[in-house]
């Protein structure tokens, strides 16, 4: 199957849906070290509980919607594969059409001959 950018799309979200957790960087010489621990313990300790529900909520709905956009790719593939699949066969289908229409006209003239070659003027008992 072709890569398209929807399937790169999809794949960018599988990245994006893996949790990280903030590293709190600090540039800062000699303390940044403690203003990192800092930040650390703070988020550890005061908005964890409060976030966290939020976060894991979150979290399974993007995992919800991700799972369903794979799911219609998917399903749009295979859709794809059945229009192909019907487009051939009504060109077939169309291809049977045109030969019963040619047999079809073949019938209609050689009735046609028949009758006129056929007329209860005629003497000819061959036709009986």
């Amino acid at each position: 199957m072709e890569s398209t950018p929807f399937q790169h799309r999809l794949s960018i979200l599988r990245d994006l849906l893996t949790r990280k957790e903030f590293d709190f960087p600090s540039n800062k010489p000699l303390i940044g070290p403690i203003i990192q621990f800092v930040r650390k313990t703070w988020n550890n300790i005061a908005p964890r509980w409060y976030v966290q529900y939020y976060a894991n909520q979150q979290h399974s709905f993007d995992s919800l919607l991700l799972e369903t956009l794979q799911d219609v790719f998917i399903y749009q593939a295979e859709l794809e594969k059945r229009i192909n699949q019907l487009e051939w066969e009504n060109k077939v289908f169309a291809l049977h059409l045109q030969g019963m229409d040619y047999s079809l006209e073949q019938v209609i003239r050689y009735t046609q001959v028949s009758r006129v070659g056929s007329s209860p003027d005629s003497n000819d008992s061959s036709t009986l």
